[in-house]
């Protein structure tokens, strides 16, 4: 019986097909529809188990679903996001989404639009703003990427030299995942100092694709690469097979020294804004009103922080943003 019932799902699915694509029995067949991805092949597959073992699979944030949160949280914000021009669908969702789901293969890609390999094609391709300066960037396939792991905007906006701020939340922050921003060389509160503020690099400039160039590399089982998108799954199993075109010898991400750097400008700004009273022993920032340099040196802090590659994405960047903030809390 349970066979049976499967038999009946499939063909009502097959049938459902059929009917969308507008085809009959005499003008195409199943291999000229479904059979375009679903052929004898295990790729689906092994695409499907390396996402379950993605944080955007496994995390929970996607319970997230309020009009602020969903775009980036949810398949369904995402999609409304994009048909919104790409800003966040607040005004399109009112009260959060009712069943959401976690990004999925309908948030990237146009799964099930023409029923042939079309659908492998992702939902977007066109350069993207980053929202916190303004500033348009084109990471090739890593648009889709850039939509969200780039910081959200604050109120009020800080301005070098501007007027005293007020922090109002221990929150307080660009938010979690600013890698965008930093590859871009844009978005940080570029107090002067000691180091120029070279924006670009070559992880921006030579390489086509950007996030998936690096992240969605070739796959090592569910452990990194592919649609893992991660980049390393333990001290001995890192994903460099994006970086040897360039990096032929590379064997760790502290390529002459430069995480090891960044880590240690990151303490010690911490330090700094601890001793300033700007955060406290846990990272989260104290309430109160400050001087723009200060608020800006704390802001900065927490961009490089949730950038959370220690300085791969846009080292020159990282070093100038930290080094000058260390400098301004001196």
């Amino acid at each position: 019986m349970r066979k049976y019932i499967v038999f009946l799902s499939v063909l009502t699915v097959f049938i459902y097909v059929m009917v969308l694509t507008g085809c009959d029995e005499e003008s195409v067949s199943a291999v000229d529809t479904c059979g375009a991805c679903h052929d004898a092949s295990t790729e689906i597959l092994a695409l499907q188990i390396q996402w379950e073992a993605s944080t955007h699979a496994t995390g929970d944030a996607f319970e997230r679903s309020s009009a602020n949160c969903a775009g980036c949280h949810t398949s369904e914000g995402f999609r409304e996001m994009l048909a919104m021009g790409g800003e966040p669908p607040s005004e399109a969702i009112d009260e959060g989404i009712d069943n959401p789901t976690p990004p999925n293969c309908r948030t990237c890609h146009q799964i099930h639009s023409n029923y042939d390999d079309t659908d492998y094609a992702l939902t977007i391709e066109t350069p993207v703003t980053i929202r916190l300066s303004g500033e348009v960037v084109d990471f090739g396939k890593g648009n889709i990427c850039a939509m969200c792991h780039q910081p959200r905007v604050r109120e009020p906006v800080l301005t070098v030299g501007g007027d005293d701020v007020e922090i109002t939340s221990r929150r307080w922050g660009p938010h979690h995942s600013t890698q965008a921003a930093i590859l871009a060389g844009t978005g940080g509160y570029e107090v002067p100092g000691s180091v120029p503020y070279v924006k670009q690099f070559v992880h921006k400039t030579l390489i086509d694709d950007s996030c998936v160039t690096c992240h969605m590399a070739t796959a090592f089982g569910d452990k990194i690469g592919g649609h893992t998108m991660k980049m390393a799954h333990d001290s001995d199993t890192v994903n460099v097979s994006g970086c040897v075109f360039c990096h032929a010898d590379i064997e760790t991400f502290d390529l002459n020294g430069t995480q090891t750097e960044i880590a240690g400008l990151l303490d010690e700004l911490k330090a700094l804004l601890i001793a300033n009273n700007l955060i406290d022993n846990s990272g989260l920032a104290v309430p109160g009103i400050r001087s723009s340099d200060e608020t800006g040196s704390l802001f900065n802090y927490l961009l490089i922080l949730e950038d959370g590659s220690l300085g791969v994405h846009n080292p020159r960047y990282s070093r100038a943003i930290l080094q000058n903030s260390i400098e301004a809390l001196r």
